[in-house]
């Protein structure tokens, strides 16, 4: 099953939901993501590489919606991340796609890689908290301010150092020959 596909079931799932305040919006995005797959399809016969980073979109803008139900968020959010597909499928070139390692490199223990950082960090809060307890105050400390920055699990307000990190890997979409020189 595809990923537009999974994201068609739990829309729909989500807008059967009797007395939903935010059952309207739900069902714009339905129909939006029904007439960019359509698209899509019509286009080429298949889904393209960009699809996934579209889907990641939608799923900001629920998100959006479930937090805020704020429409002229969710409005933004489509153009921008429509904007972004157009070009993707313009360009013929896919961006990279980012994963997230959890890690204890001092331990040489890799515990995942996750979609999100919010994933790989709840995977080292757990075990952390295995080790310390629910009570100790955990924070997340980045090397330094790029969005591209790993992380370190801190415990305790003073921030002492747990050797848990979170790792930013882009993964290239396509091969590049002069990049492996």
């Amino acid at each position: 099953m595809s990923y537009s596909t999974h994201l068609d079931v739990a829309l729909s799932r989500y807008c059967r939901r009797s007395g939903d305040p935010l059952g309207e919006p739900t069902r714009l995005l339905a129909q939006f993501t029904h007439a960019l797959r359509a698209e899509i399809l019509a286009a080429d016969g298949q889904a393209y590489a960009g699809e996934l980073t579209v889907l990641r979109g939608l799923v900001a803008t629920l998100t959006a919606v479930a937090q805020h139900g704020d429409l002229s968020d969710v409005q933004k959010l489509l153009r921008d991340h429509t904007r972004t597909d157009a070009e993707v499928r313009q360009g013929g070139a896919v961006p990279p796609l980012t994963v997230y390692r959890a890690e204890h490199p001092d331990s040489g223990v890799t515990l995942g890689h996750y979609g999100t950082r919010e994933a790989a960090r709840k995977h080292c809060e757990t075990v952390l908290r295995r080790e310390v307890g629910d009570e100790v105050f955990l924070g997340w400390v980045p090397d330094d301010g790029s969005e591209l920055a790993a992380e370190e699990l801190c415990i305790g307000h003073d921030f002492e150092c747990s050797g848990y990190i979170v790792v930013p890997l882009e993964v290239p979409s396509e091969y590049d020959a002069e990049a492996d020189e």
